[in-house]
């Protein structure tokens, strides 16, 4: 499955340190594919300039824009819990 868009992510100054944010496709247990929003703290924001945070959110989004990205599996412990039983015991 090819990506669906490449992403540039928005970064945001708080004000102690560089958030990062973009969204990720996750599978459902149906097989349905859900978009859900992603952040991270990538810096604190005392020494780190707006293009350095920057590089460090494209470093963090380098896996979401690759041509081979597969959708991380998403499902809640009882239904991993469910099936492995079925499946391992």
């Amino acid at each position: 499955m090819a990506r669906r868009r490449f992403q540039r992510g928005q970064l945001v100054r708080e004000p102690d340190r560089w958030v990062g944010r973009w969204r990720e496709d996750v599978e459902l247990g149906d097989g349905t594919i859900k978009r859900v929003r992603r952040w991270e703290v990538l810096a604190p924001a005392r020494g780190v300039t707006k293009p350095m945070a920057q590089r460090l959110l494209e470093k963090r989004l380098a896996e979401v824009n690759r041509e081979d990205y597969r959708p991380a599996r998403a499902e809640s412990f009882a239904a991993f819990a469910a099936r492995w039983e079925t499946d391992v015991l």
